[in-house]
């Protein structure tokens, strides 16, 4: 049986995976694509923790809709890269990239690390409610500040990215 910290976990690699895209997005002067694709993922959680939550599902069911979720913009990446006509993917190390790990290795890495504890903490708020209150108050909260983020990204985030492409 799949549970909790399995579905999160999965959530957790899969965002971090997509926080690469969407930064290689911006600096490609594609703010806005990256934009979408954070507001996909979350309109599609909504979509699918909305009636989940009316139905009684628990604290498994929403975190697997936020999996949903990202997994949706995570392919939704693939195909703007695919479409930009940009290869990128995991690659094996070869003695051509040592230099880069070096650099990783070093100051640059620290800020790449820096930027992924602070990504983490993100999610802190989420496990305190979840530590203090249980399952169905997390389940609650996470449904509530996610349909909130949906609206703060629709009222703030878009009209300001798509400016330079109107």
């Amino acid at each position: 049986d799949v549970c909790s910290s399995d579905l999160l976990g999965a959530y957790l690699v899969i965002f971090y995976d997509l926080c690469v895209d969407r930064i290689a997005l911006m600096a490609t002067g594609k703010l806005y694509l990256a934009n979408i694709l954070l507001i996909v993922a979350l309109i599609t959680f909504a979509a699918a923790a909305v009636p989940v939550l009316l139905q009684g599902g628990a604290l498994d069911d929403v975190i697997a809709c936020l999996l949903v979720g990202i997994i949706l913009a995570r392919v939704g990446a693939w195909w703007i890269w695919r479409h930009l006509r940009v290869r990128i993917g995991w690659q094996v190390p070869t003695r051509e990239n040592w230099p880069l790990l070096k650099r990783l290795a070093g100051r640059m890495g620290f800020g790449f690390f820096l930027y992924g504890a602070i990504l983490l903490t993100m999610q802190a708020d989420t496990i305190l409610v979840g530590a203090l209150g249980g399952a169905t108050l997390v389940a609650e909260f996470v449904l509530i500040w996610k349909i909130a983020e949906v609206v703060i990204q629709i009222i703030w985030r878009i009209p300001e990215t798509f400016v330079p492409n109107l």
